[in-house]
């Protein structure tokens, strides 16, 4: 008996040997927000439809309907992603899983299910290890999935409180996204406002990469956010982008830039919510507003994955998500899709909104179904692309009428993030039935997400994983303690 516990203990001093002799010196953690496997399914059926494949130069296709990059990787796991108080999960609660290899309570960052007990994210046992690390997202640094890597908080929403955290953060070098959400407090007019107070901590408050470019090479630390005058709820949605709009793209490069300046040799620790919009297009049941985020997913891991071709011996990339947004359905109950009709879309579901409102003030409320329908046309491709049943052209119309021409006044449709007119819901929702693609709701759902990894211990996410143990696989492959 002795014997046999000797020899496990022996096997156990070699694999952890050997493991740490092959720790990597480069971690890029990626998280797809909202992206269960049949959104990328769908998005990958509808690339090989339309044959546009975004793939990196040098990258064998394996698979003709498997465009993306990350589908690629010679790693493909399953998660599950159920929270302590429920078997479907908020951000907050798989973010905290994700970062800090614990479950907790729908609602709460990085404490426990009694709200009180902190834990702590992968992201700070990498700076103890002595690596520079970065946390980015494409929405508000201090919005659930990346607040769970550096703060603590009963609710998710005390966005002020954990916007003081990200200043006070003395373990992340780079934060990155649109801006911090309540930056000012609404109880005290005389406090500070928390870019004040970053700058005062020694940040670099950079407003859009022209900005960046100009001061990373002597900041300490960096908060690079979007140029004044944009959205700093999010980044655009992809396929509303303008130019001049800052793009996840060039946060991760520029993340990337600062942690390998940052890099004293013992290599980085990079977390970037890359599709947090996957997750917001999904939530407004907007499948080709989410096709177009999983692009920028797919061409910001293609950023790593460069990194990784230099250094292929010392990169780990791990690409995940914290729960699956709407339970999108390929198919309608027929034997076959229609995914391409979604190139006539020309615009999201919630800037369409926009456009409409914007439509009214320029016309007083007196808008007409012409103008309205040739709205229709351009940004959708109702009759001029598509053709229309009666039933849906009648759909369409009736809307309208109620949308503009309604005693009750305008009507909305409201989903997580967004307030959208009718006429957008419904168009969007003719468009869907086109395309043969249909979302179950518009909130999260229990399904499984996917999993990706390529480099160095890539094989500790093969088959299936809980959230909690993505971080904790990490932190054993990195050597550090959690």
């Amino acid at each position: 008996m002795e014997n046999k516990k000797l020899l496990s203990l022996l096997l156990a001093l070699c694999c952890a040997v050997v493991a740490s002799a092959k720790n990597p010196k480069y971690v890029f953690y990626f998280i797809s927000d909202g992206t269960g496997v049949n959104i990328v399914q769908g998005a990958e059926h509808y690339r090989a439809d339309i044959k546009a494949f975004p793939v990196a130069e040098g990258v064998e296709m394996v698979n003709a309907n498997a465009p993306f990059l990350f589908s690629q990787f010679p790693v493909v796991g399953m998660a599950t992603t159920y929270s302590a108080s429920s078997r479907v999960t908020d951000s907050a609660a798989s973010g905290t899983a994700l970062a800090t290899g614990h479950k907790t309570d729908n609602g709460c960052i990085s404490v426990l299910s009694d709200k009180k007990t902190p834990v702590y994210s992968i992201a700070k046992a990498a700076k103890q290890l002595g690596m520079a690390v970065g946390v980015a997202t494409s929405v508000t640094v201090n919005h659930a999935t990346p607040a769970a890597f550096y703060a603590n908080a009963a609710s998710r929403s005390s966005y002020h409180e954990i916007g003081h955290q990200l200043v006070d953060c003395d373990f992340v070098d780079f934060f990155g996204g649109s801006a911090i959400a309540k930056a000012s407090s609404d109880k005290c007019d005389m406090e500070k406002s928390l870019y004040d107070v970053a700058v005062a901590k020694g940040f670099a408050v950079c407003r859009g990469a022209a900005e960046y470019d100009k001061k990373a090479a002597s900041a300490k630390k960096m908060l690079l956010i979007q140029p004044e005058g944009q959205d700093d709820n999010s980044l655009s949605y992809v396929i509303d982008r303008k130019p001049g709009d800052m793009t996840i793209e060039e946060i991760v490069e520029r993340e990337l830039d600062f942690l390998v300046k940052k890099d004293n040799g013992k290599g980085f620790f990079l977390m970037n919510e890359i599709g947090g919009k996957v997750d917001w297009a999904d939530h407004s049941k907007d499948a080709a507003t989410a096709f177009a985020e999983l692009e920028a997913v797919n061409r910001c891991v293609e950023i790593a994955y460069k990194f990784y071709q230099q250094h292929p011996d010392e990169t780990l990339i791990v690409l995940t998500s914290d729960h699956d947004t709407g339970g999108p359905s390929l198919g309608n109950g027929k034997y076959e899709m229609n995914l391409k009709a979604l190139q006539s879309q020309k615009i999201s579901k919630d800037k369409y909104t926009d456009f409409l409102n914007d439509l009214r003030k320029k016309n007083d409320n007196n808008v007409t179904w012409e103008q309205v329908r040739q709205s229709l046309e351009e940004l959708w491709g109702f009759w001029t692309v598509h053709k229309l049943t009666e039933k849906q052209e009648k759909l369409l119309k009736d809307t309208y009428e109620k949308a503009f021409n309604s005693a009750e006044g305008k009507k909305t449709e409201k989903s997580e993030y967004k307030s959208n007119d009718i006429m957008s819901s419904v168009a969007c929702s003719v468009l869907s039935q086109i395309a043969m693609i249909q979302y179950a709701h518009g909130t999260h759902t229990g399904g499984y997400v996917p999993v990706y990894a390529v480099g160095v211990g890539a094989d500790e996410f093969k088959s299936m994983n809980d959230n909690t143990t993505i971080p904790r696989k990490l932190a054993s492959i990195i050597g550090a303690k959690m």
